[in-house]
């Protein structure tokens, strides 16, 4: 819409420039009618267009903007150095300006650019006309907008040293624009990185409704929403118009304040003109909006408040070019004196504006200027403005492209036909802009700034650098205090901080939100885009970050706080479990019993009774029951894949050392009473075939356990609930409990049977009662805590290895007590009893043709002569022998045998049918 009005306006305008003719105006130049004509040099004339006289709230030129008087001085002392320098422009050319005010207004802009396009420049009296070959101009984008669309169609070149509205990078409609400082996109960049780097998430934005505004608070959304996505929002969008705002807007600006979806939003991004930023602070300060709030200013604002609008806006945080200083520029300004300065037409007005006096006799409020005694250096306050720099490089970017043109199309001094517009060098018209165009884009020279400066293919600088200001309360006044830098040359880390940032007054944290944040446990449900209530999250493994819910992993669970996953302490069968302690105190009872056996069994080893027990038979059961006590250690370790395996073939190893043996034991037992009368020598009867039946049977057990393990592939497994865990092994447990009591189950029963057979033995042959109370105990244990071992799995890994390890200890506590203590009793007795009578033995011969049993005076038991098979001696079992003095044996071997008495000392013989 702009552009078509602004299209529009200088079709009329062209129309009207043709009837009305040329015009002589007022203006400021290095050159007047004598100097032009008694000039040896071509001079190459640049027009400037700057706002010496902003508008004021009527639309006409105002007062007098020192800083733009600085400005122009810039364009004239830059004029005046370059010309001096005999080794910048090629001989015979010179520069001259002359420049116009604008006002601010953007048809009073138009006018004057008109005035340098037709060359309706009268200088003094002289009316010749003089074209310009460049101008110097606006502040202000959308002059600097309208101004580059009318000189585009006459291919004269516009450097601005202050416009930074993002739409005049586009080529196909301002190629005939450069500007000096950065676009503002880089600055809405800066903008937005301030937003993050002080982390408010919820924003008031205002703008002024023109170019300047609207796109650069356009971009700074854009490039807010590619960056954080929905995290950070505005809470309100004000846009204001320009350059005429109506005070009902700014009304409406600070009733918006107010609104209940807005009042928690405390950070504030005005990316607009002056006079929008202080009518704002005027419209609340009307509606007493008084909650601190934090600004954040564009580079048109926000270093340049002063009166009372530093004390309303307080806190402030502004991104404005970075410029440098000159100090030629301000030796030759504070230079500058009314009586020898006439060339400029407005330095007069600025010098009773500064000495608040006045150089006529009409005003008669203010005393007349004592010139005398007045010069800019002595007096307090002077600053140099912050763009002159920026317009003195403007300038040097026309002398370095028209110096480049000159080298490259002309052979000589002087400017020559192949570059003026006209082809006559003594036409004083001007440069092509054409040609000059492509030179200027290519300009590379030392800036202000100490480096060297270059365009881009969009005619902007290719060094964006901003400074970061902070308004700070310092020595009784405010200042604006640099405190960081923004640079697009640093893409990782562009914003830094130098120094930090002071909010005036105020303690505490700068936050800036819809809603506060939500508590550990707690999730945000939104109400609006930005705005939430805190809602519980539900789930027994939930936490949250205080935005959302998120499930903890199967090995975690919520930490106290909710806001984050812990791994769950998992359990295993400790040494300090309860079960644990009654079982391992068992465990350590027995291994204590068992070594004192074993240590009894050796110190008496050669003793008549020792040899009855069938010494190598009962070493393996002696370790049978060892290895039982000593397994329900191995498993109040935490599960491992190698801990797992030596638990399971322990347990089913220790069991088959005790089961086997009590089987040969208890089969030869079998052998010995249930033996047909036979003159037949038993076979394998002796120690070694027992101790190698025992081992055969235990290799059984061994090779299933080493298949077992080699199948099952041994490790651990972890179960978790909601916030606890258990680790156990991870073999199945009903393969595990198979192969360790399966195979020794049947052991079991077939120990059982047989000592079912045997249980018809002489009354005082006590130890196939003990062999048989060992087998039944033994099943009742297997057959009631096994199922029990099944039936606690819903109960856990804790229980389940109770049940086992119960089991294990009882059945060694069993094969303990009824079988190995039992013959330390009678060893006991006999040694140290004397319960048995010197002259009184008994031994009962328990097979026909069997060898003569020698009985000798209170012996209770002798060997066989010669033993069965001809190499081994079979030991008599001690608990045949009856206790009294008297005493007799009765064995009935089979139906129909006779009975064997043995008299005092006599020698027992066996009698046939």
């Amino acid at each position: 819409m702009e552009r078509s009005i602004y299209r529009y306006y200088i079709a009329l305008y062209l129309i009207a420039q043709a009837l009305v003719g040329m015009s002589s105006l007022d203006g400021y130049s290095d050159a007047d009618d004598s100097g032009l004509a008694l000039s040896n040099s071509s001079f190459v004339l640049l027009g400037g267009v700057l706002p010496i006289h902003p508008a004021n709230d009527h639309g006409t030129c105002g007062d007098l903007d020192g800083s733009i008087l600085q400005r122009a001085e810039a364009i004239a002392f830059a004029v005046s150095k370059i010309n001096s320098n005999p080794t910048l422009l090629p001989p015979g050319i010179k520069l001259a300006f002359y420049i116009r005010d604008s006002c601010l207004l953007v048809n009073t802009a138009l006018d004057r650019t008109l005035d340098f396009i037709t060359g309706s420049i009268g200088i003094g009296n002289n009316a010749t006309s003089y074209r310009v070959s460049g101008i110097i101009g606006e502040t202000q984008s959308t002059i600097s907008i309208a101004m580059a669309s009318l000189l585009r169609l006459f291919r004269i070149p516009l450097v601005s040293p202050y416009s930074t509205a993002s739409e005049l990078s586009d080529k196909t409609l301002y190629e005939y624009f450069l500007r000096i400082p950065p676009p503002d996109n880089y600055q809405s960049a800066a903008l937005v990185d301030l937003i993050i780097y002080f982390n408010w998430t919820y924003i008031i934005t205002i703008n002024s409704g023109d170019t300047y505004g609207r796109d650069g608070i356009n971009r700074f959304n854009n490039i807010l929403n590619s960056r954080n996505g929905s995290k950070r929002c505005i809470a309100a969008r004000i846009e204001i118009s320009f350059p005429s705002p109506s005070e009902s807007e700014f009304d409406n600006a600070a009733a918006a304040f107010m609104d209940p979806l807005v009042v928690n939003a405390s950070a504030v991004v005005l990316f607009g003109h002056y006079i929008i930023a202080v009518g704002v602070l005027d419209a609340l300060k009307r509606h007493n909006v008084t909650r601190r709030l934090f600004w954040v200013g564009s580079d048109s604002w926000g270093d340049s408040l002063d009166g009372i609008y530093p004390n309303l806006v307080s806190n402030l945080v502004s991104v404005v070019p970075t410029t440098f200083s000159s100090k030629e520029f301000d030796h030759y300004f504070q230079s500058l004196h009314i009586s020898n300065h006439t060339s400029n037409p407005w330095f007069a007005e600025y010098w009773q504006a500064v000495f608040n006096c006045t150089l006529t006799t009409n005003n008669s409020n203010l005393i007349p200027c004592n010139v005398a005694n007045q010069s800019i250096s002595s007096k307090l306050g002077y600053v140099q403005d912050s763009y002159v720099p920026l317009t003195i490089d403007a300038v040097y970017a026309f002398a370095y492209a028209i110096r480049n043109l000159q080298m490259d199309k002309c052979n000589g001094s002087g400017l020559c036909k192949a570059i003026l517009s006209t082809g006559d060098p003594q036409s004083r018209l001007f440069i092509s802009g054409e040609m000059l165009k492509p030179y200027l884009f290519k300009v590379n020279f030392p800036s202000q700034s100490g480096s060297n400066f270059t365009f881009d293919k969009n005619g902007d600088s290719t060094i964006a650098l901003y400074t970061i200001k902070n308004l700070q309360f310092l020595n009784g006044s405010f200042m604006y205090v640099p405190v960081g830098t923004w640079s697009n040359a640093k893409v990782s880390s562009p914003l830094i901080f130098t120094q930090q940032v002071v909010w005036n007054n105020y303690q505490g944290s700068i936050v800036s939100q819809c809603s506060s944040p939500c508590q550990a446990g707690k999730y945000r449900l939104p109400s609006s885009p930005c705005c939430w209530k805190c809602v519980d999250c539900s789930g027994d493994k939930d936490y949250s970050d205080g935005i959302s819910c998120s499930q903890c992993g199967e090995s975690s669970a919520p930490n106290q706080f909710k806001n984050a996953c812990v791994p769950i302490q998992v359990s295993y069968y400790r040494i300090g479990d309860p079960g644990a302690i009654v079982i391992l105190s068992i465990a350590s009872l027995g291994i204590l019993v068992t070594i004192f056996v074993i240590v009894i069994f050796i110190a008496h080893s050669n003793h008549k009774i020792i040899k009855a027990t069938s010494r190598e038979v009962t070493i393996f059961l002696l370790a049978g029951v060892l290895l039982s006590y000593v397994v329900p250690f191995l498993f109040v370790t935490r599960p491992s894949a190698i801990m797992c395996g030596i638990r399971w073939i322990g347990a089913g190893f220790s069991f088959s050392i005790s089961f086997s043996a009590l089987l040969v034991r208890t089969i030869r037992i079998h052998r010995i009473f249930n033996r047909p009368l036979s003159t037949k020598k038993p076979l394998f009867l002796g120690s070694i075939s027992q101790v190698m039946f025992t081992l055969m049977l235990i290799g059984i057990q061994v090779v299933i356990l080493v298949v077992w393990f080699v199948v099952e592939h041994s490790g651990a497994r972890y179960k978790y609930g909601s916030t606890t865990g258990e680790v156990m092994c991870s073999q199945s447990p009903y393969s595990a409990i198979s192969v360790t009591f399966g195979y020794n189950f049947l052991l079991l029963l077939l120990t059982t049977y047989f000592a079912f057979l045997t249980r018809r033995v002489p009354k005082n042959f006590n130890e196939t009662r003990y062999i048989n109370l060992t087998a039944y105990s033994l099943v009742i244990i297997l057959v009631v805590l096994l199922p029990t071992y099944f039936g606690t799995a819903s109960l856990g890994a804790l229980y389940q290895t109770t049940s086992l390890l119960l089991t294990m200890v009882l059945s060694a506590s069993v094969v303990l007590g009824a079988i190995l203590v039992s013959r330390l009793v009678y060893l006991f007795r006999n040694l140290y009893g004397g319960m048995l009578a010197p002259e009184t033995t008994a031994h009962v011969d328990m097979h026909a043709n069997r060898d003569t049993d020698i009985i000798e005076n209170g012996a209770v038991c002798h060997e066989l002569e010669n033993g069965l098979d001809g190499s081994e001696r079979m030991n008599c079992d001690a608990s045949i022998l009856t206790e009294t003095p008297e005493t007799t044996a009765h064995v009935d071997m089979h139906a129909n045998r006779d009975t064997h008495i043995i008299e005092n000392g006599a020698v027992c013989h066996e009698l046939e049918n």
